[in-house]
């Protein structure tokens, strides 16, 4: 795999430090390439801090002690999490080593049945389906990235992942291309947005870019550019441009 070189609306996420980080983009804009930096990024800033749970059984083996560090990747659908599986898997093997907060040595183990992963320092990654929320329970999380979260069910976020959050004072990252004004919308984005009644005064930090910023493509431009002819205006705005479009019914095309 070709090496990781961020683009410029990408190291805004990498600079960021705030604890609800959200990312909408068009497709084929790198979004979820750079959330996959960016949460083991965090991950590994949290194992540097200190953060995390004191070890009281250290004479059982990895698997079964309580991870001093516990984070979810959730994804709308098993099928949608298969992405960031594997550029996760990619950049802990050593192809962004650079950029993992000054840790000089990554190893990790993939634990059947995946998708179970643990760090050294007792660091729990789980991959997580969005298909029954009902199903999403933890004793608390100490951070979560959510995959194409806007089309996660509400219940996902509010109902569970939100909860779990709370007692730890986990992070979250989002990413996605945007579907609508939805619940993602409302509850999330909103709150990123100094415009907006909703904005929580700069805990939550917006980033979004369209299909054509991704540099590590070049072609991208021009199909940019014919994409515009093809789609209804609803259909650009949103999957190439990554806007919140709300031009429900429209259907045609862009001229």
């Amino acid at each position: 795999h070709a090496s990781y070189v961020p683009h410029e609306k990408q190291r805004a996420i990498h600079r960021s430090r705030s604890r609800w980080r959200n990312i909408v983009a068009g497709r084929r804009g790198g979004k979820t390439r750079a959330a996959s930096v960016e949460f083991i990024r965090s991950v590994y800033r949290d194992l540097a801090s200190g953060k995390g749970r004191p070890q009281t059984t250290p004479e059982l083996p990895p698997f079964d002690r309580q991870p001093a560090l516990h984070y979810w990747i959730v994804g709308p659908q098993s099928s949608l999490y298969r992405v960031p599986q594997r550029y996760l898997w990619q950049d802990l093997t050593g192809e962004v080593r650079s950029l993992l907060a000054g840790n000089t040595h990554v190893a990790a183990q993939r634990r059947a049945p995946w998708p179970q992963l643990w760090l050294p320092g007792d660091v729990l990654i789980e991959f997580k389906s969005g298909e029954d929320p009902r199903a999403l329970v933890s004793e608390g999380l100490d951070g979560v990235w959510l995959t194409e979260a806007a089309r996660l069910k509400e219940e996902v976020w509010r109902d569970n992942v939100l909860l779990a959050l709370a007692d730890r004072k986990g992070w979250a990252l989002t990413d996605t291309t945007p579907l609508g004004q939805n619940w993602f919308w409302r509850d999330l984005w909103n709150r990123g947005d100094p415009a907006h009644p909703s904005c929580d005064g700069g805990e939550t930090e917006n980033f979004s870019w369209g299909m054509a910023d991704n540099t590590a493509v070049p072609a991208i431009v021009a199909e940019a550019e014919r994409l515009r002819h093809m789609l209804t205006l609803e259909q650009y705005e949103r999957e190439v441009l990554g806007k919140f479009a709300a031009y429900h019914g429209r259907i045609y095309r862009v001229e």
